[in-house]
């Protein structure tokens, strides 16, 4: 189930606000938390493994056309670097 198709209760946003937690937070959980009885957990092991994942994707690039994924590959440092200048720079104008 993705965020998008939780609906949150009053008291649900009541309770994020006052514990400090963001409701983009809750994605997250329920990618890499583990299924409980009634809910998901984020164990230290969730924590590895999803920790192990992030590495792996250090440094790749993805290219998207509307909804189409057109391609995805490694950026090596010099042209990563360049894109990351040029969507700072388009950020400030």
């Amino acid at each position: 189930m993705e965020q998008s198709q939780i609906e949150q209760s009053r008291h649900a946003v009541q309770r994020l606000g006052q514990r400090g937690l963001r409701f983009e937070y809750i994605e997250w959980i329920m990618r890499i938390g583990t299924q409980t009885e009634d809910g998901i957990i984020v164990t230290d092991k969730n924590i590895k493994d999803a920790e192990q994942v992030l590495k792996r994707l250090r440094g790749k690039r993805i290219v998207i056309a509307g909804n189409t994924l057109v391609t995805a590959y490694h950026a090596h440092q010099a042209p990563k670097r360049k894109l990351l200048r040029a969507t700072r720079e388009r950020d400030l104008d």
